[in-house]
């Protein structure tokens, strides 16, 4: 089996882990090849595996630690968490109450796209809440019902990726709020939200 290329898209938490260590280890035969890891991140438990089978880590969007990763292509996280911040503070106004839904903890993506976002909004908004949704739509949900209930008066949120800013809609629908919202990733979801006029907003880096 020549020129194999593995792809490990996103998924689950860890998806793609158990055939990443397969591939490392022989039991999924391969002669050449690469290991492509899309929007999670990896930890390698034995990154001498992957360099004696000769196989080539690249990471895509998120990072991959523990291994050797010969080339990581991402977008500018912290570029679009300004855009995202930018975009808010057009919609709600300077000194405008307002939330952030974070991602996983620890995660390149929830770190740098809430600097960027930090980075604008620091001196005209008065972010009141900062919680984690783990990039989850249920949980985004539930996360802004409670921050809704401790914070009656914000008008925007930003959230770390489409899927909480699509669960935060569905909490602020639910109270009957009019609060903006932005998310990140331009998923199609998003996209039809926005078109609908649920959704303020959402951040595409679209890499081509």
């Amino acid at each position: 089996m020549k020129n194999v290329h593995f792809a490990l898209e996103k998924g689950e938490i860890h998806a793609g882990k158990s055939t990443l260590m397969k591939v490392m280890s022989g039991i999924y035969t391969r002669d050449s090849g690469t290991i492509e890891v899309k929007g999670e991140k990896v930890n390698f438990t034995s990154p001498k595996q992957a360099e004696k089978a000769v196989i080539a880590v690249i990471a895509v969007d998120r990072s991959a630690e523990g291994g050797e990763v010969v080339s990581h292509i991402a977008s500018d996280n912290i570029a679009g968490g300004e855009m995202a911040g930018e975009h808010l503070v057009s919609i709600v106004g300077d000194g405008a109450q307002v939330a952030e839904l974070e991602g996983v903890p620890g995660s390149s993506a929830a770190r740098e796209r809430g600097e960027g976002f930090n980075n604008i909004v620091a001196d005209s908004l008065d972010v009141v809440a900062k919680q984690t949704a783990n990039f989850n739509r249920a949980e985004g949900l539930l996360v802004m019902g409670n921050i809704l209930q401790e914070n009656p008066d914000i008008t925007g949120v930003f959230a770390h990726n489409d899927e909480m800013a699509l669960g935060a809609i569905e909490a602020i629908e639910a109270s009957g709020k009019d609060i903006a919202v932005v998310g990140f990733d331009a998923s199609d979801d998003a996209v039809k939200a926005v078109e609908e006029g649920r959704l303020a907003g959402t951040i595409e880096q679209n890499l081509k």
